[in-house]
């Protein structure tokens, strides 16, 4: 699965909003998560420890393979 999928099932599962969500994950900008869901950006590997722990807290698991796909 993509990013984008990722991303949109835990904004759902969640509730918050992308604004919301940019603010919980102590991002700089509002608009990170769009870019991360645009595939804009990739998420560096500390923003992709806090998505996972976001992730985790609404019963959702991720490894750094799911949200960068480096490998």
């Amino acid at each position: 699965m993509s990013l984008t999928i990722h991303l949109e099932e835990l904004q759902k599962k969640s509730g918050l909003t992308m604004y919301a969500m940019s603010k919980k994950l102590g991002l700089k900008s509002h608009g990170h998560v769009w870019m991360l869901k645009t595939g804009i950006r990739k998420p560096s590997i500390s923003t992709c420890f806090k998505i996972i722990g976001l992730a985790k807290e609404h019963g959702i698991s991720l490894t750094l393979d799911d949200l960068r796909g480096d490998g």
